[in-house]
């Protein structure tokens, strides 16, 4: 039994003496999407020598039927047969404003321009309050510009607009970690983890926050999943010099070379320790400026935010 009632029925029978009276080759061509939308371009014909003007006549007729037909189906088909094109929401317009300021801000800060890169976000924003990585990017620029209070209470309120974003709490913990707070800091890395179990970079910032601890087999632990064993120890290596513990330094050191005779960075750390150690007095440093190997840059909380040790193997990637 055919389902729908009269009123269907009656649309029904008028369809199909449509089809009949002009024909079903030209509803078959008619494009599909838009139901019974008129069709737009027709084959002309070419006419005969000396028949210039009544083949133009035929050729506009011919034209004109599948248009005048598929008129007279819409004229007998429900609204609800058609498929309309929408335009735009402001919503989506304004999304796509703010991906444009957006790109603009990743260019500057790429180079560095950092008060560009800031206006560029602040623009991305304006457009669209809630876009997550605008937000992101300008809690960066206010990291690398000495404002991490700032930058903070957006990684906060990014926490409520994307609980389930792992770059937001990878942010945010090494945010932490520059405010001294390490213990708020393993807590957002370890919830970075949780959410992106496979993202190494994560995992090695973990890793340098656990170092900073002094917990240091769980360090190498996080590092060796991240970077791979020898690696694993010339990170450790590096931590523990910075923290002024030379005796763990030293110890990594030797275990990085003694894995990987090849790792340049690490023989120059061994040196620089054995010589300390000669002296008698150990060298005071903040910080070692080491090279860094990979596609892009050191451990970072973005694109160009660091922490403050420089290690060997994993590159941000976003």
């Amino acid at each position: 039994m055919v389902q729908g009632g009269p009123k269907f029925l009656l649309h029904l029978m008028l369809a199909c003496a449509a089809v009949t009276a002009g024909g079903c080759a030209d509803l078959v061509k008619l494009p599909l999407v838009r139901r019974w939308a008129p069709a737009t371009q027709s084959t002309p014909v070419q006419p005969a020598v000396g028949q210039k003007a009544s083949a133009q006549n035929a050729t506009h007729a011919v034209a004109t039927q599948p248009q005048k037909r598929a008129g007279l189906l819409a004229s007998f088909l429900p609204a609800s047969w058609f498929v309309a094109e929408d335009e735009p929401s402001e919503q989506e317009r304004a999304r796509a404003k703010a991906k444009v300021h957006y790109s603009i801000g990743q260019a500057y800060e790429n180079k560095r321009a950092l008060r560009q890169a800031e206006e560029a976000y602040e623009n991305a924003l304006r457009a669209d309050p809630h876009y997550v990585p605008a937000l992101l990017g300008l809690a960066r620029v206010y990291q690398q510009t000495g404002r991490p209070d700032a930058a903070l209470e957006l990684y906060r309120q990014l926490t409520e607009l994307a609980p389930d974003n792992p770059s937001v709490w990878n942010d945010m913990g090494l945010c932490y970690k520059n405010l001294g707070d390490l213990v708020e800091a393993e807590h957002c890395l370890r919830k970075a983890i949780s959410l992106d179990p496979m993202r190494d970079l994560y995992r090695n910032n973990l890793a340098y926050v656990l170092a900073c601890m002094g917990y240091y087999d769980q360090a190498w632990h996080e590092f060796r999943r991240a970077v791979g064993p020898a690696l694993a120890h010339y990170n450790l290596a590096v931590v523990a010099y910075e923290l002024g513990d030379h005796v763990t330094a030293l110890k990594h050191a030797t275990e990085a070379l003694a894995l990987n005779k090849d790792l340049e960075p690490a023989r120059d750390l061994l040196r620089r320790l054995q010589e300390a150690t000669h002296q008698g007095a150990p060298e005071q440093t903040s910080r070692l400026d080491l090279p860094a190997t990979g596609h892009e840059q050191p451990v970072a909380a973005g694109r160009n935010t660091r922490p403050a040790v420089r290690v060997l193997g994993v590159r941000p990637e976003r």
